[in-house]
């Protein structure tokens, strides 16, 4: 009898322990929660701040975040555009006006024929453009590689090609001369073009 009164006040003691740890985490949880809140918001005030010096980021953000809640990876997206387009030599806008019309700047779309990312790429396309840049790992879903694909893409295809000949090509690939293709290059010209009215 003794030893059934022992167990008993153990499996007390137990539990009375494990709601007390349980409790402990419940509120550890909640603290780090606040203080992420807290990151966050300090992150932003941060990013007003230095925004206010880059007339494209301050400018397009406006516009990407009727799409993207989350400022951060707004502004991520915006660096990576300006980075990507300097580096091969293309119109921010322009790439801005790409991603645009292929994604709606969401890094996680895949289309029906299987394209990935915020410029859309194929992978056997992005398999191509990665080895002409030396590159032996690079995600399509990351926003920085995307970007740097697609840019480096469309920059050898501008390279031989008018400008709406190109928009062509990076939708269609062969099959550029097809009615789908010039209502694709059109519609990204004149978004384009509205873009740069706005300046």
């Amino acid at each position: 009898m003794k030893r059934k009164y022992i167990k008993v006040f153990y499996r007390v003691i137990l539990l009375v322990v494990f709601m007390g740890f349980q409790f402990y985490l419940v509120k550890r949880i909640l603290h780090l929660e606040n203080e992420l809140i807290f990151l966050h918001k300090t992150l932003n005030i941060l990013l007003d701040e230095k925004l206010s010096e880059d007339i494209f980021i301050k400018e397009k953000l406006k516009i990407i975040s009727q799409y993207i809640q989350d400022k951060v990876l707004a502004v991520r997206i915006l660096k990576a555009i300006k980075k990507y387009s300097s580096i091969y030599e293309l119109d921010s806008d322009l790439v801005f006006s790409i991603i645009y019309k292929e994604s709606e700047f969401n890094h996680k779309a895949v289309s029906s024929k299987g394209a990935i990312g915020l410029m859309q790429v194929l992978p056997e396309t992005a398999d191509l453009v990665a080895r002409y840049l030396g590159r032996f790992f690079y995600d399509l879903y990351d926003i920085e590689d995307n970007i740097e694909i697609g840019c480096a893409y469309f920059h050898l295809l501008s390279r031989y090609n008018d400008l709406e000949v190109a928009l062509r090509k990076y939708y269609s690939g062969k099959y550029f001369e097809g009615e789908e293709a010039k209502r694709y290059a059109k519609g990204i010209l004149s978004y384009y073009d509205s873009l740069k009215m706005m300046e």
